[in-house]
């Protein structure tokens, strides 16, 4: 896939609907306003603000209706539990765009989770259920990448190229370096030092898949998908680059695509938290069998955290629901 194709796309879709707003000296102010609030609402929610992704979808809104913005913002209030104004910003999308072949499938979610919601009651908390693993933790970072090892989300598929003690020892200084930055809340150190080490050693998928969780973390979806597709280009074994791979498309609203991803992890590595993820896709498609089936996978790998309570609560309502 083109690194930049979705957001060329994006842009795109956003100047062409521009033309509703007013044209003047300011009209260029305009584009760059509705294009700022539009934007930050896509950080917004892949922050898993919801309330402040729908305010800065609205008042994008306000300056110029455009379909794409209608869809996102209709997404948000799905995840929000407000599915009638949900369906009213779906039609205002396909009215500005009746091709819209995106919002036509969201508008097939739409129905499909009013059908749970209504077999099975509102969850305590949707957006906690309802969010995405997380990218890497901080933490496995400091942990393996100075000795240049593997992330356990899956054993590499292909033999890496060997470094030299020299490029080892840069290694080790540059993932240091990261570390420090990422203590510090400092993610545009951190991918700075990660970049170095992809230019001392470009073919260890590691060190694309590390960079690619923090652009995630960073809120940059398209340098992450860019990331995790050269992490898998060089070793297709990797887990866990599917697994981030599948939360970039989620955020991003490519939902096929996600599952594809989160399917493939459990294909190559048996990745335990792309169960969790399907499920949750599963769930929203109104696909409870599978759905169900997934969480009670993902609640046999891990019984413990958070994530395993979220789970047994879904699998109880579906259990409700089916039986």
């Amino acid at each position: 896939m083109r690194q930049y194709g979705t957001l060329v796309l994006t842009v795109s879709i956003l100047f062409a609907g521009i033309g509703c707003a007013k044209k003047g000296p300011d009209f260029k102010e305009q584009v760059k306003y509705a294009l700022d609030l539009y934007y930050a609402g896509e950080k917004a929610r892949e922050a898993g603000n919801l309330e402040a992704a729908a305010s800065s979808y609205r008042r994008s809104l306000a300056v110029s209706p455009r379909p794409i913005v209608h869809l996102r913002l209709a997404y948000v209030l799905m995840d929000l539990g407000q599915f009638e104004e949900a369906g009213k910003h779906l039609e205002l999308a396909l009215a500005g765009n009746p091709e819209y072949a995106k919002a036509r499938d969201a508008q097939e979610q739409l129905k499909a989770k009013i059908t749970v919601v209504e077999r099975m009651g509102r969850p305590e908390r949707k957006e906690e259920l309802h969010q995405p693993f997380p990218y890497l933790p901080s933490a496995q970072v400091k942990r393996e990448a100075p000795q240049g090892s593997a992330t356990p989300a899956a054993a590499p598929a292909v033999q890496e190229p060997p470094l030299t003690p020299e490029q080892q020892k840069e290694i080790d200084a540059l993932m240091a370096r990261a570390q420090k930055a990422l203590d510090e809340n400092n993610l545009k150190e951190a991918i700075e030092a990660h970049k170095a080490c992809i230019e001392i050693a470009p073919k260890h998928a590691k060190f694309h898949y590390y960079l690619g969780n923090l652009y995630l973390k960073q809120g940059d979806l398209e340098r992450a998908h860019f990331e995790y597709r050269q992490a898998l280009d060089l070793n297709p074994g990797l887990a866990g680059a599917y697994n981030n791979l599948g939360v970039t498309y989620e955020s991003m609203g490519r939902v096929e695509d996600a599952m594809a991803a989160y399917q493939e992890a459990i294909r190559v590595g048996d990745h335990t938290d792309s169960y969790y993820n399907l499920a949750v896709l599963l769930e929203k498609r109104g696909k409870w069998e599978e759905a169900l089936k997934n969480y009670r996978i993902y609640l046999q790998r891990d019984s413990s955290s958070s994530w395993a309570e979220s789970a047994r609560k879904q699998i109880r309502a579906l259990e409700r629901a089916l039986y």
